[in-house]
C-alpha cells in the first residue's frame, strides 16, 4: 500500500500495451496495518489499520495521505511533463488518550483527536529519468476544522516514484512539518495543573519547525502487470525524528521517544 507524502503520481504505460486503465479514468484501494507510536513522542507502539485511496477522475485527481486525502482540482495536459496541484486536502489528527501504560502521562489528561481540513499545492516534472518517472513538490497547510484549538500544520517535501518494471513500483518522499504554538502547547505542552498532577516541569510548546520525515514504498502487481490492475501488495517503511519544541518537551525527554521507525503493509485493488 503506498502512500504520497505530496504532489500526484502518474503510472504511464510501456509502448502498445493491451490494457492500461492509468490512460484514463481509475480508482486504487488499499487496506493494510501500519506499526506506529500511540500518539506524537510516545515510545509506545501499537498496531493499527491503515487505509488509502488513490484514482483519476475526468482529470481530477485523488491523492492519498496519512489518514486523509488530497483533491487535485487543476487538469493538467495529458502528455504534459510538468504539472501543477492545487485543491482540498483533509485528514485526521490522532490524539493522546488516557494512557494506561505510564500513570504519568494519563494524569496529564485528555487530547482530543481532531480533523484538519486546508489546501495543498504543488508541481510535478515528469520522465526526468525515463518515459514514466516523476518528481512533485509539494505543501498540504491545515487547520483544526473545529477551531477551538488554533492548531495549524504546514507540510512541504517533494517525492519520487518510478515503475522499476511492469509489475513492480518504488517511491521515496520526505517531508518537513511546521507548527504554531497552539499545536505545540496542545500536543507537548504542560500546563501548571497537568504539572502538579503528573510531576513533569512546566512546559509552552512553541511554533516552528516540529519534525523531519522519510518514507519509502514499493507495490507489487499479482498477476504481473501493473498496467491492467487488478490486486497488488504494498509495503513502506518510515523514520521520523522530532524536532525543537516537540522535542524538548518533558513528555518527549522523560516519558517519551524523539525517533521513530514505522512499518506498514497491505492490499491494494485497481480498477
Amino acid at each position: 500500500m503506498a502512500e504520497q507524502a505530496q504532489g500526484t503520481y502518474t503510472l504511464d504505460s510501456a509502448p502498445k500495451p493491451e490494457r492500461n486503465i492509468y490512460k484514463g479514468n481509475y480508482l486504487i484501494i488499499g487496506l493494510g496495518v501500519a506499526n506506529m507510536p500511540t500518539f506524537e513522542g510516545s515510545k509506545n507502539q501499537g498496531i493499527f489499520p491503515a487505509a488509502g485511496i488513490m484514482g483519476r477522475y475526468h482529470g481530477i485527481s485523488i491523492n492519498p495521505r496519512t489518514a486523509g486525502v488530497a483533491i487535485d482540482l487543476v487538469k493538467d495536459p495529458e502528455d504534459s511533463r510538468i504539472g501543477f496541484t492545487f485543491g482540498p486536502v483533509i485528514r485526521w489528527r490522532a490524539g493522546r488518550g488516557s494512557n494506561a501504560k505510564d500513570a504519568v502521562l494519563a494524569s496529564l489528561g485528555r487530547v482530543k483527536g481532531n480533523l484538519e481540513l486546508g489546501v495543498t499545492a504543488g508541481i510535478q516534472i515528469k520522465k526526468l529519468t525515463n518515459g514514466y518517472d516523476s518528481l512533485s513538490l509539494g505543501v498540504d497547510v491545515r487547520w483544526d476544522a473545529t477551531g477551538k484549538s488554533g492548531s495549524r500544520v504546514i507540510s512541504i517535501g517533494p517525492s519520487y516514484f518510478t515503475p522499476v518494471s511492469k509489475r513492480q513500483i518504488v517511491g521515496l518522499s520526505s517531508s518537513f512539518d511546521f507548527v504554531n504554538h497552539h499545536y505545540s502547547n496542545l500536543n507537548f505542552g504542560v500546563s501548571n495543573t497537568a504539572s502538579a498532577a503528573s510531576g513533569l516541569p512546566v512546559y509552552g510548546g512553541r511554533s516552528g519547525l516540529k519534525s523531519i520525515g522519510v518514507k519509502a514504498f514499493t507495490a507489487f502487481d499479482l498477476d504481473g502487470d501493473l498496467r491492467n490492475g487488478g490486486f497488488a501488495v504494498g509495503l513502506g517503511v518510515g523514520y521520523t525524528m522530532l524536532q525543537g519544541s516537540a522535542a524538548q518537551s518533558p513528555i518527549t525527554v522523560m516519558r517519551g521517544k524523539r525517533n521513530r521507525f514505522n512499518l506498514a503493509a497491505g492490499l491494494a485493488y485497481a480498477f
